[in-house]
């Protein structure tokens, strides 16, 4: 069995200061966002009439950029002395009077690092409850890390693994990453599918992503992506040896049923839907398996490639008499289906 690491994305994403890129954060932070950014980078550079303006900004009740920006400052150590608690403090201040969504990303980190000197479980959870507040407000490092976090849990259950698996594929469509946040999601993604539910379709989606991760320069996952195929693989050969002979198989069974209530006129179209639905799902089990396995036979070279492609020659053995009834079923049923549908929508 692998051994999973702890997987870490510090390289990429811990940046605690302002950064030009906003991710998909709300319009109504820009002018502040660019005047706070501003006098934060002037400050740094020694400028007191910029770290005096800030500052007056920042004693602003709906000023959130401005007060992250005085963390910031506190947090790094520029112009001012380097003090943790206090720039935890004006994150506090930014994350709870505005709901800035660096400064909630932020302020969930120090929540993480503990309160008080020591760190308990009420801030391990208020920590993730403003991350996600922070990624569902576009903030792109707070997706990362909360998927992060949630696959590190030890005893990870299914459930938390999809909730990663979600939040890392929600945030690549919603957010607008930069580069290595792109990066880091991608690898989040193809992670939850080696540590999760291992859902057939959740390896494609993990194996694609990985690529994408491989392709954008990350680090770990060319590593990671021969456990990822290790794993697709085993899945892919287990379903074709559990594949039944299709006169014995659910499949053979939900299609004649399907066949029967097109026929009769009294039952009614959700459950026509239903069985449809299902007979379909059914026929192409097959079709699924063979690309699969087809796929996975031309990117496995190692001698683990022979396990897939015997695999293949048991799946084709099989393979006849679904792809037959599902050519009978498009060539018959369908037309049959679409007709009924027809006459249904013209019932007054």
């Amino acid at each position: 069995m692998f051994k999973f690491a702890l997987i870490v994305f510090s390289i990429f994403i811990v940046q605690m200061g302002g950064a030009a890129h906003a991710n998909q954060i709300n319009v109504k932070w820009t002018q502040l966002r660019q005047a706070a950014n501003a006098l934060g980078d002037a400050a740094k550079d020694g400028d007191k009439a910029a770290y005096t303006t800030l500052s007056e900004l920042a004693n602003q009740d709906a000023n959130g950029p401005a007060m992250h920006n005085m963390g910031w400052l506190l947090d790094v150590g520029f112009y001012v002395g380097k003090d943790k608690k206090a720039a935890c403090d004006w994150y506090k201040k930014a994350s709870t009077l505005t709901q800035y969504p660096p400064s909630m990303h932020n302020y969930a980190l120090c929540l993480f690092r503990g309160t008080n000197g020591e760190k308990s479980s009420d801030d391990e959870a208020l920590g993730r409850e403003l991350m996600y507040d922070a990624y569902m407000r576009g903030w792109t490092k707070s997706a990362i890390i909360l998927s992060e976090k949630i696959l590190n849990t030890p005893l990870l259950s299914h459930e938390d693994a999809f909730q990663a698996f979600s939040i890392s594929k929600s945030a690549l469509r919603t957010t607008r990453p930069t580069p290595d946040e792109f990066s880091s999601l991608q690898y989040l993604v193809g992670m939850a599918a080696i540590l999760g539910p291992r859902d057939m379709d959740q390896y494609r989606e993990g194996y694609a992503a990985m690529l994408l991760a491989i392709s954008s320069g990350h680090p770990r996952a060319e590593k990671e992506m021969i456990k990822l195929e290790y794993l697709w693989m085993a899945k892919v050969v287990a379903a074709i040896d559990k594949l039944e002979a299709y006169d014995d198989s659910t499949a053979q069974e939900w299609v004649e049923r399907c066949y029967g209530h097109l026929a009769d006129k009294s039952t009614d179209m959700h459950i026509v839907n239903f069985c449809k639905d299902v007979s379909e799902k059914e026929l192409n089990k097959v079709t699924y398996l063979s690309e699969d396995a087809n796929y996975l036979s031309s990117m496995i070279m190692s001698d683990d490639g022979e396990i897939i492609r015997s695999a293949q020659q048991r799946l084709e053995a099989k393979a006849g008499p679904y792809r037959r009834a599902k050519l009978k079923w498009e060539i018959i049923f369908i037309p049959k289906y679409e007709t009924r549908v027809e006459q249904e929508a013209d019932k007054p």
